[in-house]
């Protein structure tokens, strides 16, 4: 009998474990496979355009997003044992989260690899009201949960606000020559690469 609790206990001590990795690993390995699904974008295109004044240098924004992922996802796991603790299903959290998640990802879709400005800028002001909903949302069924998103809304705040500053630093008419020169380059290299095979 003695034996049977210790290996449920493990069991148990297991399954938390794998739950917490879960919540820790799943947000960032999602950010990280639509960053690689855009890298080629940000190496191109991206480096040619003007950056508006206060623009981070790139290489802050993976060590940046990392951090937030992984709070992101410790904030969502301490909502999960608060509600598990107190048997109930936190609906509205849990739909906050995942929209706010799902709009996290268009928005590097739809800037870098559509080179939508425009719809990426509407994209992060739903975002933020999303981030917001989600703290709030959060803080109902535990306080910290809540306050963990505070620097996540900060960043995306910033982001926000150089997404307006891309747009009146970089007018259409030369991005066109931009994207073009970009399109060719990436062209290029493609049919350079099958020679080489």
């Amino acid at each position: 009998m003695g034996v049977e609790k210790v290996l449920d206990a493990d069991a148990a001590c297991l399954q938390e474990r794998l739950v917490f990795a879960a919540f820790m690993l799943g947000p960032l390995l999602v950010g990280m496979s639509v960053a690689y699904y855009t890298r080629n974008d940000v190496v191109g295109w991206y480096q040619q355009v003007r950056k508006p004044t206060g623009a981070p240098p790139d290489w802050l924004y993976g060590p940046a997003w990392t951090a937030l992922y992984v709070t992101m996802g410790y904030a969502a796991y301490r909502v999960f044992e608060t509600s598990v603790a107190q048997q109930s299903v936190p609906l509205l959290a849990i739909v906050m989260f995942g929209v706010q998640f799902v709009l996290n990802q268009c928005w590097s879709l739809c800037f870098f690899s559509l080179k939508r400005w425009d719809v990426a800028l509407l994209d992060i002001s739903l975002l933020w009201l999303a981030i917001l909903g989600t703290a709030l949302a959060f803080a109902q069924i535990e306080r910290l949960a809540g306050l963990l998103l505070t620097p996540y809304l900060g960043f995306v705040s910033v982001a926000a606000l150089l997404n307006i500053g891309f747009i009146r630093e970089n007018r259409q008419s030369d991005m066109v020559g931009v994207f073009k020169k970009s399109a060719a380059s990436t062209v290029t290299s493609s049919v350079a690469s099958k020679k080489v095979e």
